[in-house]
């Protein structure tokens, strides 16, 4: 999905930064300038990261979205340095890049986005409106839903609000003719 590809795009980043390390580490063995105590000095924080990027390798493997930055967030919170906390923080950024391009479209336009199935609000294709031709007294209900495994911690305490955001600008959407809707003083916040 669109959150494991920027997770994987920002691990791709830290691993590119190692190889670069690496090179520069061999350049100096090769020049005579490093002995095996530079060495090990000079590893040491890569030994730290890579244990840190295989725990939360370890924490969202077979995750999506939701999930996914909830293992990372985990992860966050139970380390203990403050530079794994920072490097957790980096992934975690990365991470909810696309989440919240998702939650920025239901909230601002009622249009779910979510192609890979990683958000939290999904639609059902099952229930119809009226006025397209299917039988639905409970659209309101059972069109969009709410999926709690889906739900990142941090946005738990807001995921009714966000649900029904979308869902009110989704329904003023589609009766309303078409046209777009004045942008709010102040613009976006």
């Amino acid at each position: 999905g669109a959150v494991n590809h920027a997770l994987c795009s920002a691990l791709s980043e830290l691993l590119n930064e190692f190889s670069a390390k690496v090179s520069r580490l061999e350049q100096a063995l090769r020049n005579h300038e490093l002995s095996l105590a530079q060495l090990w000095y000079h590893a040491q924080p890569s030994i730290d990261t890579f244990a840190v990027l295989h725990r939360v390798a370890a924490h969202v493997y077979g995750c999506i979205g939701g999930a996914v930055l909830n293992g990372i967030e985990e992860v966050m919170v139970k380390s203990s340095l403050s530079t794994s906390q920072d490097l957790c923080e980096f992934l975690l950024q990365q991470a909810c890049r696309p989440y919240f391009e998702m939650v920025s479209k239901w909230v601002y336009d009622g249009s779910l986005e979510d192609p890979y199935g990683e958000f939290f609000v999904s639609a059902s294709s099952r229930t119809r409106d009226e006025r397209t031709g299917g039988p639905a007294a409970d659209f309101w209900q059972k069109h969009f839903t709410l999926d709690e495994r889906a739900v990142p911690q941090f946005l738990a305490a807001s995921r009714e609000r966000i649900l029904h955001a979308g869902k009110y600008l989704h329904v003023y959407l589609s009766a309303a003719p078409p046209g777009k809707l004045p942008e709010p003083p102040g613009g976006r916040a």
